[in-house]
């Protein structure tokens, strides 16, 4: 009877968001409160120097789901699109399709970086003494090859959201992160401190294991309807894929890899590793405020393309008013962030890493501009009208390499967080402009694409 119950509420595309939102709540917020604890604890095993580095080499490694040239987003769409009008077939046939697709591309990846990667200085990358990680070159080689494989089962979970239970995610990442703290802590009690190496191999390999596990309970379970095969392998759709997930790919490369990923590059090589530090603490904790609001706006992707595809235009409008009246909200938690950073650092942390609160005022901004944007993303990805948010992220990264130079000069630090903070802005403004401009049917040329 439970069961009828639930089937029957989450029929209603707006019960969903709210289901969905509620279970993320739970499983994100047991999540984040992990990745918390974890911190200090991969600090006090390694240092925060060591830990630096660690984070500057995940950071690039991770460029690789950048590199799925917008498929997986392209995925999330049609698929989105093909099950709201229940077509099986065609949903297989995506699915199908983008896993072929990724997979041959993550092959293509880890064979270029392993015919390269004797030839790469991964010392000088990281900036770091010859012997700080031991066989550096292969090491980087081992995190790139489960990153990228780890990646390729991920999309998954792109299933997941297109079914519009994204939550399913957030459960598995609350998993990933008990598994990663069990392991560090074993590491503690079993080895020797600073040693990169096994704080990597933890990190990268219990994800690959979850993520496989994952796949094989999916396809050959609730979605086995959909389960990828080579018989379904449709090039026409890989063309369909690669027109959306290909303006996905190009914002994906500018927002993310350039304005996001690169940021721990930039402040190893203007301000040192320990400063990488520094700047991760703040973010992990500023980035509190995001990681709510994006449980919030998660669900809204899948059903403003579902509300989309229906022209149900008056719940689009209806849902972003009360978006915004949420991102007000959040505007204040962030200066409540803000108020309490320095007595929370110091509980958190202790006296290994201090942070400047130049950097705490810039971090606290960042948050507020980061929810405007995840709003206005959320619905021109939704509608698949994403042309201005690649004009504006181009806009973002040619003004963003020279503003950390200059900004650093005078703020240090404090000074590339303010540059990120100018870049994203900049492509806010031009999201609120397009969707007044949709809103009010009056969306032409580059604002209606």
């Amino acid at each position: 009877m439970l069961r009828e119950f639930f089937q029957k509420y989450l029929q209603n595309r707006s019960s969903k968001v709210l289901f969905n939102i509620i279970c993320s709540m739970f499983a994100k917020g047991g999540a984040l409160l992990i990745s918390f604890f974890l911190v200090p604890l991969t600090i006090d095993y390694l240092s925060p120097a060591e830990y630096g580095v660690w984070m500057t080499l995940s950071s690039i490694v991770a460029w690789v789901t950048y590199f799925d040239i917008g498929l997986g987003n392209g995925l999330r769409n049609k698929l989105t699109e093909a099950l709201s009008v229940h077509d099986l077939k065609l949903a297989r046939e995506y699915v199908s399709t983008c896993y072929l697709a990724i997979w041959l591309i993550g092959i293509v990846l880890v064979g270029g970086l392993w015919i390269t990667n004797h030839f790469l200085p991964w010392n000088r990358i990281l900036n770091i003494a010859e012997g700080v990680i031991p066989d550096c070159n292969q090491f980087a080689l081992m995190i790139f090859f489960f990153f990228t494989f780890t990646f390729i089962l991920r999309t998954t979970g792109i299933v997941f959201t297109a079914y519009q239970y994204p939550m399913l995610n957030d459960i598995i990442q609350l998993c990933i992160n008990i598994l990663i703290i069990a392991g560090i802590l074993l590491l503690k009690h079993t080895m020797l401190p600073g040693n990169i190496k096994s704080v990597g191999y933890v990190y990268i390999l219990i994800p690959f294991m979850i993520w496989l596990l994952v796949y094989f309970f999916a396809f050959y379970g609730k979605f086995r309807e959909i389960r990828p095969s080579l018989h379904y392998f449709k090039k026409p759709h890989l063309g369909a894929l690669m027109i959306l997930g290909g303006r996905f790919f190009i914002l994906q490369i500018l927002i993310c890899t350039v304005i996001f990923s690169s940021t721990n590059f930039i402040i190893a090589h203007l301000c040192g590793n320990f400063a990488v530090t520094q700047y991760n603490i703040a973010f992990k904790y500023f980035n509190l405020s995001c990681l709510i609001f994006n449980i919030i706006l998660y669900p809204y992707w899948s059903a403003m393309t579902d509300a989309y595809g229906k022209k149900d235009f008056s719940w689009i409008h209806r849902q972003m008013k009360k978006l915004l009246y949420i991102w007000g909200g959040f505007f204040l938690f962030d200066m409540f962030l803000l108020f309490f950073s320095p007595f929370f650092f110091n509980m958190w942390i202790g006296d290994k890493v201090k942070i400047p609160i130049s950097v705490s005022i810039a971090m606290a901004f960042y948050a507020a501009i980061h929810g405007g944007f995840g709003v206005f993303c959320t619905f021109s990805n939704g509608i698949g009208k994403i042309m201005i948010q690649m004009i504006g992220a181009i806009l973002s990264v040619v003004i963003l390499i020279p503003n950390c130079f200059l900004l650093c000069y005078f703020f240090n630090l404090a000074g590339i967080a303010w540059s990120v903070n100018l870049s994203l802005l900049c492509i806010l403004i031009l999201l609120i402009i397009q969707y007044h401009k949709i809103k009010n049917n009056k969306a032409i040329g580059i604002w209606n694409r």
